[in-house]
């Protein structure tokens, strides 16, 4: 989001100071990652997809920088426009990592409304597996249901909406508030991906909790 300074997200960045603690819980998993965003934290004071992409932690990928925005603070292009946009700028990339705002559609959303900026639409994530693409996708968890159980809910409701190639699964990311990652691998990652999250929960599990299958 361009401006989020009338409230508290992105505020939550202690876990990125430097200290003992901080060192043994977080760094510890990843020196190089937890180092760039420190600096762009701390040091840059620039905390944009640009400088994600200057850090060069992925490389090789390819990032869509674009906004969606509405009314008068529209500064870019419609949904529509931006969606092809990101379709064209991946359309290359075996893996797409989805992160909106919020999380998946939430229900009576429409794309025409502001708030929807935040979030991304299942029909958007149906168009990136029917490219024969593996797709992660970052939600944030209501208190609705427990959450292995909303992780399972959305899953469904995925493999109801689209032909998926694969089961897909989820984990949890349980500090602070508690965020889900989807996980939709096309059939030639899905042992690839599958085992990849097993070993990250391996020397992660401090912080995440799964795999979580529909």
């Amino acid at each position: 989001m361009p401006d989020e300074t009338h409230n508290a997200d992105g505020c939550h960045i202690c876990y990125l100071q430097k200290n003992p603690a901080n060192d043994r819980r977080f760094r510890a998993c990843d020196e190089k990652v937890y180092d760039a965003l420190a600096k762009m934290v701390f040091q840059d004071n620039d905390r944009s997809i640009t400088a994600l992409e200057r850090a060069d932690l992925l490389p090789g990928a390819a990032y869509c920088r674009e906004d969606v925005c509405y009314g008068r603070r529209r500064i870019s292009c419609p949904r529509d426009g931006w969606f092809k946009i990101a379709l064209e700028k991946t359309a290359g990339c075996e893996l797409v990592f989805v992160d909106p705002d919020n999380g998946i559609e939430c229900n009576h959303l429409l794309p025409t409304q502001a708030k929807s900026r935040k979030y991304v639409f299942r029909c958007e994530i149906r168009k990136l597996i029917e490219r024969g693409q593996s797709v992660v996708v970052y939600h944030q968890t209501g208190f609705n249901l427990p959450t292995p159980e909303q992780v399972r809910r959305h899953l469904r409701i995925l493999a109801e909406t689209s032909a998926l190639p694969n089961r897909p699964f989820g984990v949890l990311f349980r500090r602070g508030a508690i965020r889900a990652f989807l996980i939709i691998p096309a059939q030639q990652q899905y042992q690839v991906l599958l085992g990849r999250t097993e070993a990250l929960l391996r020397k992660w599990g401090d912080h995440f909790s799964g795999p979580i299958f529909a």
